[in-house]
Order: structure tokens, then sequence, then C-alpha cells
């Protein structure tokens, strides 16, 4: 099997000549079906003079990322800050620690640069939780996170004098089971 990998723009292609079973048998009837996710992360191609082509292009991150749920007794859940404590968060500021509450409301600054989860309909009133452009495309959909209760870690800054969190990866956000 003859493999050359190119990685163009975070995108990794593989171009492959393929004696595997999934393409040596594809198509031919009573053979299996590849599975969704290989349905979905590749193609298949022939080449001129028969030879079979796979070219794997895997689901950007922000599609196949997700949050990790957590039970509400959990310790990462009784050590974090109400996110309505703004003076508990602001003495954090500086420090790695976390907040707790229900996202209200998920904000997209004009640019699309930045994303803010607000914890109150005044986001005055709660600290925030703020993710930035660099690390953006690796969250799933976080409107998803609007109404749901949640447990986020990270450093604590202060933005305009208000506490907020800086999330550079899922990771970081914990849905709470219900």
């Amino acid at each position: 099997m003859t493999r050359i990998e190119i990685r163009p723009l975070g995108w990794v292609l593989i171009f492959s000549a393929v004696c595997g079973a999934l393409y040596a048998t594809a198509g031919r009837p009573g053979a299996p079906e590849p599975s969704a996710d290989a349905t979905r992360s590749r193609e298949r191609a022939r080449i001129p003079g028969g030879t079979n082509v796979a070219i794997a292009a895997p689901l950007p991150p922000a599609a196949t990322a997700g949050f990790r749920m957590v039970a509400a007794d959990a310790p990462e859940v009784q050590r974090a800050i109400p996110a309505s404590d703004l003076e508990g968060a602001r003495a954090h500021v500086g420090q790695t620690g976390a907040i707790t509450g229900t996202v209200t409301r998920v904000f997209t600054s004009r640019s699309g640069g930045i994303r803010i989860l607000n914890f109150a309909a005044d986001y005055r009133q709660a600290a925030s939780v703020v993710i930035s452009r660099p690390h953006l495309d690796t969250f799933p959909d976080l409107k998803a996170l609007e109404g749901r209760q949640v447990v986020v870690s990270g450093p604590f800054i202060a933005y305009e004098g208000r506490p907020e969190v800086e999330v550079a990866h899922p990771s970081q956000i914990l849905l709470i089971r219900p």
C-alpha cells in the first residue's frame, strides 16, 4: 500500500492505493457497508487503469468535539464558584478556577471573533466565559449550551472590571446532568 499524506490548511488528505477489504469489496453484493464515519470522512475514486484511491478528509474538529457530562455532586461542581457570585469570581482574577451556572445566552461579537457565555439576563450580574477566535474551531455548537447547567474551568481575568473565565478547549466546559 502506497501512502502519501498532504496537510493543507489543517485538513489531512490521504491518497493510497487500497488493498483493504473496505475498498476491495465496496459495491459488491453482500459486501459490508462502510460505517457512517467512514462514509462521511472518505470518498472513493477510481483512477483510469483500475486503481482505487481513498481520499480521507476528517470532519473538522468542531463537528466531532463534545462536552463531557458530570453529576451535580461531582467534585468539579462542588468546588466551582456560582457565576452569580461576582465578588467570589473577582477574588480569583489572576488564578485558575471554575464557575458554575446555567447559560442564559451565547453572545457572538460583531466580528465573529469572540463568543461569550452569559449566566444572567443582564450579563453584568454574573461572571462570563469568553472563547476567542483562535480556539473557536475546536468547539461544537455553543448555542446548544443555552439553558444548560455547566461548570467551566480556566484562568480568571477581569474585562472592564467584570470577571470572566477564558476557555481554549471544549474539555474546560462540563455539562451537569439534570
